[in-house]
Order: structure tokens, then sequence, then C-alpha cells
């Protein structure tokens, strides 16, 4: 079954047999947009979902591939980043809600819904990587095509406020 939309994203565990049961979404441009601050804001993606519910705990395994859009770091450019993680979180029943560690929560045994788009943004965050640089400078040190870089010591030399000048004389 094919989902779009933040309602998709919420499961009636309450109606679900213990048993294994399988989810298909698919993640567009909108997922993204209810989420501030997104390091993603474009992207395309599919998560398969596979909930194994017992009498104790439900287990959440998410499967995610596809592509989001990124600005590369070095030039600006806008690039296609390849996703492709394997998650797995347990839902254990007990008292109240409560998160216990990055993969293992609470959750009440009256609980009807699992809201789990949370989880698949993390999910998706988490394979962003900390420095964005497009593909094209990925296997070469040129330089070419750079908009900014903190190595520039030339650069700072020339920017240098006068300022810090007069305050480095007054420092000596």
């Amino acid at each position: 079954m094919s989902k779009k939309g933040y309602v998709d994203f919420i499961i009636d565990i309450i109606k679900l047999s213990n048993k294994e049961h399988e989810y298909e979404f698919e993640i567009g441009d909108s997922f993204f947009e209810g989420f501030i601050n997104s390091p993603v804001e474009k992207g395309q993606l599919k998560c398969h979902l596979i909930l194994e519910k017992t009498e104790r705990m439900i287990t959440a395994s998410f499967t995610l591939k596809g592509t989001v859009e990124l600005t590369c770091d070095r030039s600006l450019d806008l690039f296609q980043h390849p996703i492709e993680s394997d998650n797995r979180v347990f839902f254990k029943y007990g008292d109240a809600e409560e998160e216990l560690d990055e993969d293992i929560y609470i959750i009440p045994v009256n609980m009807q819904q699992l809201d789990i788009r949370q989880l698949v943004f993390e999910f998706i965050a988490l394979e962003i990587p900390m420095k964005k640089i497009h593909p094209r400078f990925a296997d070469s040190p040129d330089e070419e095509g750079i908009i900014y870089s903190s190595n520039d010591e030339k650069a700072e030399e020339k920017i240098a406020d006068p300022r810090w000048e007069a305050l480095k004389k007054l420092k000596n």
C-alpha cells in the first residue's frame, strides 16, 4: 500500500493482531515541510516498515531508500544525495509514555495509534553528512568553484578590519 501525507504516518496499533505487518510509505517534498529548520527541504524516498507486534512489545524495522536534495558547502550548488538506511525501534508496553533510549520507547498498553513521522524524519536527518560536498568535488582537491574556504589565509589578511590592527597595537 502506498501512503502520502501526515495522516498516513499514523498506524492504528490497537487494531493490529499479534503478528508481522508490512507498510510502504512514499516520502516526497511535502513530508519535509512540517519540520522547522529541517536540513532537507526536498527529497524522494521510500520507507518500508515491518511491525512485529507481540503481547509485550512492538518491533519496528525501517528501511529507507531514495535521495534528498542538499546544498553543497563549497559551491552552493544543489545536488542529489543518496539515502539508504536500516533502523530498528522497540516499543515496549508500560504504564506511561517514555523514551528509554534512542531506540527503546515505553508506550501505554491502551495506546491506540503510533505516529512514526518523527522517527522517519530523524532517520533521514541522521544520514545527512556534516560536510555536504557536491559529488564533483568528492575525488578532487581542486578548489575551482569554491565560494568559501576557511583555509584561505591570504584572504583573511586582505579583509582584516583596521580596528583589529589598532587593538593589536594597544596590546603591544
